[in-house]
């Protein structure tokens, strides 16, 4: 109950959750098999945060009893549906009778002081702050749980929405994936493509999140704001799809960018592609100013969040600041974003393509792409 439906048919789902040679499926059975190691067994497993969604079908797996309790929480992160202040008690209440089950050491110790202290705070109870081991592994569910603990202590200390604010984009404490998206029925579906995204919280800082917003009269935040960054991403790549087609196109995504970013002022992902737009459109100095409010924004994420140095530079170049557009095309580099087709062939970079400091960026990336070539 409450978990995602998995669309078994389709081979692409199929190697995150189904047959015994997949990620998913190994990582169910090994906490089936030893569920009093199950908090080990998952820092261990997942490294990366995308891989998160490999327990999207965890619920519906799970054979052991410890095991199912856990699987409730952390599958329910995956379902894309408002999580209300008793749902998130009997979530929590779910994970702590799995911990009975599980080791009694310094980890799971943590994570039973860390759930009892979010149910503590969903009741209106005393609040009480855990204090999370700095020796954890660095893995996306301890940095995850570093959030929850902050959330906690702000609780304390009075919050008011500029705290929720900073925490609803600390991506510490969520993660975004680029190859799925939810259907109408629910079902999580892989592929890609302009309509597929998805972004969810980890379990704990969901939660607390869903503590924080009962101090503030607001229903799962963690849910509000994940359907506005899903809406802003999804228009975001869909704008940069259409934008090249011709000037009509690109000027009708303008347009409607620049609506957006008005009702959606704190998403990267909008004004990158705004900005982006405003480069192509030729309106240079505009640009600048919207992907330097990318870079303000607190998610951004130079990596996650696509070209808006290169853009800058662009921009930069178009208007003979030569220094700047230098500054951004190193920062491009150091990221692995920069292309050597472009740096050859973009007439916004025409202006500096002349000089030494350009001249040794482009024999730079030859000699990285040759090195690649003879790796393969």
């Amino acid at each position: 109950e409450g978990a995602p439906t998995v669309a078994s048919e389709q081979s692409g789902i199929a190697q995150f959750w189904f047959g015994g040679e997949s990620p998913g499926q190994q990582l169910v059975s090994k906490i089936d098999v030893s569920p009093e190691r199950a908090v080990s067994i998952l820092e261990t497993e997942i490294q990366h945060p995308s891989q998160f969604i490999w327990l999207a079908a965890w619920h519906h797996l799970a054979a052991s009893p410890p095991a199912v309790l856990l699987s409730r929480a952390h599958t329910r992160m995956l379902v894309n549906r408002r999580i209300c202040r008793c749902d998130a008690v009997e979530l929590c209440g779910d994970v702590l009778r799995g911990l009975e089950y599980a080791d009694d050491n310094d980890l799971t110790n943590e994570y039973r002081s860390l759930y009892s202290a979010i149910l503590s705070a969903l009741n209106g109870g005393e609040n009480v702050v855990p204090t999370l081991s700095a020796r954890r592994a660095l893995n996306p569910l301890a940095e995850s749980q570093k959030v929850a603990s902050e959330i906690l202590a702000s609780i304390e200390n009075g919050p008011n929405e500029t705290t929720l604010r900073k925490f609803l984009s600390d991506r510490r404490g969520w993660f975004e994936v680029e190859d799925c998206k939810y259907d109408d029925d629910q079902t999580i579906q892989r592929g890609w493509g302009v309509s597929y995204y998805l972004v969810a919280f980890y379990p704990a800082v969901r939660l607390a999140l869903c503590a924080l917003g009962a101090t503030l009269e607001v229903t799962d935040p963690g849910y509000v704001w994940v359907q506005s960054r899903c809406r802003a991403a999804l228009l975001a790549k869909e704008a940069r799809f259409h934008m090249d087609f011709n000037e009509q196109s690109r000027r009708e995504w303008l347009a409607k960018l620049e609506q957006a970013v008005v009702e959606l002022p704190e998403d990267e992902n909008l004004y990158a592609a705004h900005g982006c737009a405003l480069v192509l459109d030729g309106q240079y100095e505009n640009a600048i100013q919207s992907l330097e409010r990318a870079l303000r924004v607190p998610s951004f994420d130079p990596i996650a969040t696509d070209g808006v140095y290169y853009n800058l530079a662009c921009a930069h170049a178009r208007l003979n600041n030569v220094e700047i557009c230098r500054r951004h095309l190193s920062l491009s580099t150091e990221i692995g974003q920069l292309q050597l087709k472009w740096l050859l062939e973009d007439q916004d970079l025409e202006s500096v393509r002349g000089m030494d400091w350009f001249q040794s960026l482009v024999e730079s990336l030859e000699r990285d792409a040759a090195k690649m070539k003879r790796a393969t």
